[in-house]
Formats: C-alpha cells, structure tokens, sequence
C-alpha cells in the first residue's frame, strides 16, 4: 500500500500470483483505490469450444489474501 500524497510505503504483503498460467497480451490490473486486482489471461480459466472462446478474470481481494 502506498500513500500517495506523502510519497510513502505503508504497508507490504508477499502474494503469490500465478505468473506460469498466464497467456500472453493479458494485463493484471491493480484497481485505484489498491484493494483488488484482476487476473486476466489464465489458462485454467478459458474455455475454447468449437463455437465459443471465452476468459474469464479472478478478482484477488488484497487487504484478506496474501501468502
């Protein structure tokens, strides 16, 4: 966490992420306000059939989940 006005480091966390899972051209987006972020381009979370290709995102809550 990090405050933005005193240009300071509050607090830090380890997390794990799933880099290795990860498809290429996807950005992780962290949300504003530093709570959540979006893991896009997961292999495990697409699903590619012969009529559909669809990805879907996981929303890691950073404040309760961390290694």
């Amino acid at each position: 966490m990090l405050d933005l006005t005193k240009f300071k480091v509050i607090e830090t966390r380890p997390l794990d992420l799933p880099y290795r899972d990860r498809l290429p051209d996807y950005e992780w987006s962290i949300r504003p306000d530093g709570r959540y972020i979006a893991l896009l381009g997961l292999r495990e979370l697409r699903s590619k059939t012969k009529t559909e290709d669809k990805q879907a995102a996981t929303i890691v809550d950073l404040q309760t989940r961390w290694s």
